[in-house]
Order: C-alpha cells, then structure tokens, then sequence
C-alpha cells in the first residue's frame, strides 16, 4: 500500500504535464492563428495599396492624354481657322 500514493503523485505529475503540454500547444496555435491573419491582412493592405496606386497612376495617365489631345484638337481648329 506504500506504493499507491507515489504512484497517484506520479498519475497526477502525468496529467499537470499533459495539461501544461495541452496549453502551450493551444497558445502555440493561438499565437499562430494570430500571426497569420495579422500577415494575411498586411497582404491585403499593400495589395489595396497598390491598386490604389495603379488606380491613380491610371487616371493621371488618361487626364493627361486627354488634355494632350484637346490641347491639339484646339491647336488644329485655330490654325485651320486662322
């Protein structure tokens, strides 16, 4: 009968290790989750970003062409005229 409390210790020690086991894994897992989504929505920040960028870059583009060529048109029409 000597053996039995060592051995409920040694049963308890077991389960405190498994239990401490079981929760690292699941901050671990946590932790993860959190730094995926985290990276996931950087991503997509610098993606919005970017398309804002190219967005802009696009209508500066198509602002310029068109008064480019209403700027000729004009020149056209008053030398024709003149």
């Amino acid at each position: 009968m000597a053996e039995s409390p060592f051995l409920l210790h040694a049963i308890i020690n077991i389960t405190v290790i498994n239990i401490i086991i079981i929760v690292v894994v699941v901050i671990i897992i946590i932790i993860i989750i959190v730094v995926v989504i985290i990276i996931i929505i950087i991503i997509i920040i610098i993606i919005i970003i970017i398309i804002i960028i190219i967005i802009i870059i696009i209508v500066v583009v198509v602002v310029v062409v068109v008064v480019v060529v209403i700027i000729i048109i004009i020149i056209i029409i008053t030398t024709v005229f003149i």
